[in-house]
């Protein structure tokens, strides 16, 4: 198994442009050569703990696309199953939402979802609706229509939400779609306000699963047009900073469109930024590989796991909490770390991974 981790850390300065892409004004610009990147992420993870997820047969899942962790509850979504399962704390099943088809309360498909302290929304834009439910029990609620096509959304604290969209290459919509890749809504899926326009000819040669991630009261946006992120307040969705990336080998200005950068080695974002207290974890592509990077902003230094030792390697967070990275696991990832050195787990946590369960892993950092 290959997974690297680089650490990056936040500088406030205004600085216009980066090394590549579209002309955006940067708050802080992070320099990252992933040939210099120091090893070990394990010296800043103070310990690890597990979950046992339920192993119920209506709540088994194949991919988990998005991970949310709200009212003591774990929402996870598989998006391919078209099911989201709500778990406690405890890793036994809350509900199950599954729910295709095309009557009341049924979706065609799950493209998003999100949360709140009240109710599940979930993204249909074959219905071109965000259907709401329960967010404790999954019962449904109603639906709402949208005006727009969206490939991630996010609740927002004042009751509103944040919608994001990329125009992909060989992408053909049905009906006129907002000029803007940020969408903001009322409460109501009303358009309120959009940034980040794009142009009639623009468009992204590869897409994202997920373009937002979330942590306290920060709201993370990033997407291929640029390399870098964005941060939101989570309230009102008010831009906070924007933070460019300088990689060593970029995408070549001007070279965004064309699909044969994918085939080249240049380094640029393949997943949206999760972020924990004073630590980024970052995926880079190098061409060849993805590059799992972890950034803390306490030293302004980049780290990676230690490709020689595993003891407390950082494996792809999906989330984030409470100070802790949040990582899923099956029993062939969790044996391949322990056979480069991984701390192991108690001896209840190997038995439920060998019976061919998931375990949520929390790293709780320094």
């Amino acid at each position: 198994m290959r997974f690297r981790i680089l650490i990056l850390v936040v500088v406030l300065v205004a600085v216009q442009g980066c090394s590549s892409g579209p002309e955006i004004s940067f708050d802080d610009v992070w320099t990252c050569n992933i040939d210099a990147v120091k090893s070990d992420v394990s010296d800043f993870v103070d310990g690890i703990y597990y979950i046992l997820l339920d192993s119920d047969a209506d709540a088994m899942f194949k991919n988990a696309d998005k991970l949310i962790i709200e009212n003591d509850l774990i929402y996870i979504a598989d998006y391919k199953s078209k099911k989201i399962i709500a778990y406690g704390m405890d890793g036994s099943v809350g509900f199950v939402l599954d729910r295709l088809g095309r009557g009341p309360g049924e979706y065609l498909e799950i493209k998003s979802f999100t949360v709140n302290d009240a109710c599940l929304y979930i993204l249909d834009n074959f219905n071109r609706k965000v259907f709401v439910y329960d967010s404790f029990n999954g019962q449904f609620i109603r639906s709402e229509d949208l005006d727009f096509i969206a490939w991630d959304m996010e609740a927002l604290g004042n009751g509103g939400f944040i919608f994001a969209f990329s125009p992909m290459a060989g992408g053909r919509l049905r009906q006129p779609q907002t000029p803007g890749r940020i969408i903001v809504t009322d409460d109501e899926f009303d358009v309120e306000s959009f940034v980040f326009n794009y142009e009639p000819k623009e468009y992204d040669v590869v897409g994202q699963q997920r373009y937002f991630s979330t942590y306290g009261d920060r709201l993370i946006y990033s997407s291929i047009f640029f390399d870098g992120f964005v941060v939101f307040d989570r309230f009102d969705a008010e831009i906070k900073d924007i933070i460019g990336i300088e990689f060593d080998n970029p995408i070549p200005a001007g070279s965004r469109n064309d699909r044969s950068v994918l085939d080249g080695n240049f380094n640029y974002m393949c997943s949206i930024p999760i972020i924990c207290d004073n630590y980024s974890v970052i995926e880079v592509s190098t061409g060849m590989y993805v590059e799992s990077l972890l950034y803390d902003s306490y030293t302004g230094t980049f780290f990676k796991n230690d490709d020689d030792n595993y003891f407390r390697s950082l494996y792809y967070p999906m989330s984030s909490t409470d100070g802790c990275f949040v990582c899923l696991m099956d029993f062939v990832v969790y044996k391949e770390l322990v056979s480069g050195g991984f701390e192991c787990a108690e001896p209840s946590v190997e038995a439920h991974l060998s019976e061919g369960n998931f375990v949520l892993a929390f790293y709780r950092m320094k």
